[in-house]
């Protein structure tokens, strides 16, 4: 759950093999967005995008920032693709820098401290875990 009560959820509906998605459950909508065809690969996502802006709840404090990346991956690595966790441990290693947030027209909005840029996290995400049903919405609840 998020902060706005929206559920992260399995989906047993669109299992295929031993894959289960992950979905994001609107708390106040009918809809929900496929996220990742597992879960190994959500966390890795999660993981990665986590460290695109380190800042954001230790207010520039890149050794705790670190810490708690470490720790998430300590709990969370049983749960993970090998590749993955060798991937999230090379980009800790990283000096956090300042990346530009660029809107849809490619303008400069904000600038964001982090182990890497949101372009290189995306790069890492369609390399590592590309999944054709990604972003798509499917109703969940009937009118």
């Amino acid at each position: 759950m998020n902060r706005a009560h929206d559920l992260y959820c399995f989906y047993f509906g669109a299992q295929k093999g031993s894959d289960v998605p992950i979905v994001f459950l609107y708390h106040d909508q009918e809809v929900g967005d496929f996220l990742a065809k597992n879960i190994q690969d959500f966390l890795f996502e999660r993981i990665i995008y986590d460290m695109v802006d380190i800042d954001y709840y230790q207010e520039n404090n890149e050794a705790k920032s670190k810490e708690q990346l470490e720790d998430t991956l300590r709990t969370h690595s049983k749960y993970m693709k090998q590749v993955h966790i060798e991937i999230i441990r090379a980009v800790m290693q990283r000096t956090a820098e300042l990346f530009d947030v660029l809107n849809l027209n490619g303008q400069v909005i904000a600038q964001v401290k982090g182990l890497l840029s949101e372009k290189e996290a995306q790069e890492l995400i369609n390399q590592y875990i590309a999944f054709e049903q990604a972003g798509q919405s499917f109703v969940y609840m009937g009118a």
